[in-house]
C-alpha cells in the first residue's frame, strides 16, 4: 500500500466524519416540549457476538472491541421521531435523520433460548441473519440493526451477528483481520440457523466489509460439504474484490436459492477501499457483472442517495427498504418485484417510486 492512497483514505474519511458530526449536532437539539415528539417505539434486536464483555454497566462500553468466545443476548433500542426533523429533512439538500435512536438496555441470553424466541417472533417468516460492516462498535451496531429492521419491516424475524469491529475510523486493517478471524464462528452460526429453521427457511444478509465475512463463511462451508441451503443471500454495498468474488462464486452459488447484490455509483467508502486494495469492489456500479452467472444485480444509480457517504442506502432509502422487504419476506426474485427495470440478463435498476 503506497503512502498516497493512505493519505487520501484518511482525508476522505475525516471529511465524511466531520460532516456527519455536524449533522448529528444539528439534529441532537431536540425540543423538550412533548408536542415535538410524534412517535416512539422500542425495537428488540437479538444478537450473537464475538466481542469481549468489558465488565462495565455503561451501555456504551458493555462490549468492547477485543475478541472473545461467542455469546448472545438482546439489546433494546428506543426510536423517537420528531416533527421538526421531518420538516428539516424536506428542505435539506442532504439527508437529515428524522428519528433519534438510543440503546436503552442490553441483556445476555443463552443462544438456545434466543433461537427459541426468534421462532416465536418470526411467526412463520424466514428469519434474517445480518452481518454488519467496518467501523461499527457494539452500541452503534445495535442502532444500525434497528434502523435496518425498520426500513425493511423485518422486525421480529432478525438476528444480528456482531463481530469485533473496533468502531475506530482509522482501524480498517485491524477490522479486516478481525473479520477474517470471525469466519469460522459465523459459519457455525449459519449451521445453527439451518438446524433450527431448516433448509431454504432463512436468509443471510451482509453489509460492506461484513459481506466479505459472510461470503467467505459460505465458501468455508462449501469445502466442508454440510449441505447448507439458505433461501436468500443478500450482499449490500459489498466490500469484496470483484475478481476474487467471481473466482469463488461457483463454489458458493449452490448454497442459496438466490444471491442478490446491491450496488451504487458514488459509494465513497467503497471508492476508498478500491484505492487501498488496488482493485474494484463488488458493490461499485460499473463492473462487468455479466461475468457473474447465477446472481441478480440491483443497481441503485437512479435513486436519490443523499447520505454523505453514499454507503447506507439499505438504512435510508425507502425504495431499497421496500425492495428488500419483498425479497426477504416473500422471496420474490428481481423479475417479480416492482420498481425494478431490467437492464440485461442479470442486471436491474431500482427506480424511484414516482417513476412507477
Amino acid at each position: 500500500m503506497t503512502a498516497l492512497p493512505l493519505r487520501i483514505f484518511v482525508a476522505n474519511w475525516f471529511g465524511v466524519l466531520a460532516f456527519s458530526c455536524f449533522v448529528s449536532i444539528a439534529v441532537s437539539i431536540v425540543p423538550s416540549q412533548p408536542s415535538a415528539q410524534t412517535t416512539q417505539a422500542d425495537v428488540v434486536i437479538p444478537y450473537i457476538t464475538l466481542r469481549d464483555r468489558t465488565g462495565s454497566d455503561d451501555l456504551d462500553d458493555y462490549y468492547g472491541q477485543d475478541r472473545s468466545e461467542m455469546s448472545s443476548g438482546r439489546c433494546l433500542v428506543d426510536i423517537r421521531g420528531f416533527d421538526f426533523l421531518s420538516t428539516a429533512a424536506e428542505i435539506s439538500p442532504i439527508r437529515i435523520p428524522e428519528e433519534i435512536l438510543s440503546v436503552e438496555a442490553i441483556e445476555e441470553v443463552p443462544r438456545d433460548a434466543l433461537w427459541a424466541e426468534l421462532k416465536d417472533t418470526a411467526n412463520g417468516r424466514a428469519p434474517n441473519l445480518y452481518v454488519h460492516g467496518f467501523f461499527i462498535g457494539f452500541e452503534k451496531g445495535c442502532r444500525r440493526a434497528a434502523s435496518f429492521t425498520q426500513n425493511t419491516a423485518t422486525e421480529g424475524a432478525f438476528m444480528w451477528f456482531s463481530w469485533p469491529s473496533d468502531g475506530n475510523l482509522l482501524n480498517y486493517a485491524r477490522d479486516e483481520v478481525d473479520m477474517y478471524w470471525s469466519v469460522p464462528d459465523l459459519a457455525e452460526t449459519i449451521l445453527e440457523m439451518q438446524e433450527e429453521f431448516g433448509e431454504d427457511q432463512y436468509n443471510l444478509v451482509g453489509h460492506s466489509l461484513g459481506t466479505r465475512g459472510l461470503f467467505l463463511s459460505l465458501y468455508h462451508l462449501s469445502n466442508l460439504d454440510p449441505q447448507v441451503q439458505a433461501d436468500n443471500v443478500v450482499l449490500l454495498a459489498p466490500d469484496i474484490d470483484f475478481e476474487i468474488f467471481r473466482k469463488l462464486l461457483p463454489r458458493v452459488i449452490g448454497l442459496a436459492n438466490r444471491i442478490t447484490i446491491y450496488t451504487a455509483p458514488n459509494d465513497r467508502p467503497l471508492g476508498l477501499s478500491r484505492q487501498l486494495h488496488g482493485y474494484e469492489r463488488l458493490g461499485e456500479s460499473g463492473n462487468d457483472v455479466a461475468l457473474l452467472e447465477g446472481v441478480e444485480i440491483i443497481e441503485t444509480d437512479d435513486l436519490d442517495n443523499s447520505s454523505p457517504s453514499g454507503h447506507l442506502y439499505h438504512l435510508y432509502s425507502d425504495e431499497v427498504g421496500t425492495d428488500l422487504n419483498l425479497l426477504l419476506t416473500q422471496s420474490l426474485g428481481a423479475a417479480d418485484r416492482p420498481n425494478l427495470k431490467q437492464i440485461s440478463e442479470n442486471r436491474w435498476s431500482l427506480v424511484p417510486f414516482d417513476d412507477d
